[in-house]
């Protein structure tokens, strides 16, 4: 078994229970930010990459690069990371729509890796392009 390795996951991006309450309660709150800047994985991938829940990992697209926090979730299968509808995940999207007309979810990939970053701030996120 291998530690502190980078894998790569298919990203889905949810809307949580209480992400419309708390983006209405103010996005530079520290509590939204708590709740947001996550990603779930599978236990065995925390394992199986030598993190635990809390970590800061970096999950990195094509596009761009976030740090966040991790936190287990049996549900998932072993190659499915999810993040909250947030500015950490809609970061990593690209910036131009699907076919559709929507954004592009559920068709990223990206690599997370155990980090010693601190989570980014959410003022960073705003400040880029």
């Amino acid at each position: 078994m291998s530690s502190h390795v980078s894998r790569q996951f298919k990203l889905v991006i949810t809307r949580t229970h209480n992400s419309e309450l708390m983006s209405k309660m103010g996005s530079l709150n520290s509590e939204y930010a708590n709740s947001v800047a996550i990603v779930s994985i599978s236990k065995s991938s925390m394992v199986e990459m030598g993190i635990k829940n809390g970590d800061n990992v970096e999950v990195s697209s094509l596009f761009n690069s976030v740090v966040v926090r991790v936190k287990a979730d049996e549900s998932l299968e072993d190659d499915v990371a999810v993040m909250p509808m947030s500015p950490w995940s809609m970061s990593l999207l690209p910036p131009f729509m699907g076919q559709e007309g929507f954004p592009i979810y559920g068709r990223v990939m990206v690599s997370i890796k155990p980090t010693s970053k601190t989570t980014t701030k959410l003022q960073e996120l705003l400040s880029s392009d």
